[in-house]
């Protein structure tokens, strides 16, 4: 996963720009929830197992994390 420097939310590894508030990001490869060090673009932490993404019943695109509302489509998820 991506961190934006700027908002702060985690972002997917495809992505080069942040669907929340636009600002081009580099790569941080990390789990949110243990800071665990992540490779190869995983679906779960080796390290803790936390679930890395969410696939939005709207788009269909895939969320980093579990986030209340798709950054893409604006579909609310469970």
């Amino acid at each position: 996963m991506k961190k934006c420097f700027k908002c702060g939310q985690v972002i997917p590894f495809n992505e080069n720009k942040c669907p929340y508030c636009g600002t081009t990001v580099k790569s941080v490869e990390f789990c949110p929830n243990c800071n665990a060090r992540l490779e190869d673009n995983p679906d779960y932490c080796s390290n803790c197992g936390e679930k890395l993404y969410t696939i939005c019943s709207g788009c269909r695109k895939k969320i980093p994390g579990s986030p209340k509302k798709c950054p893409y489509c604006e579909t609310l998820l469970r």
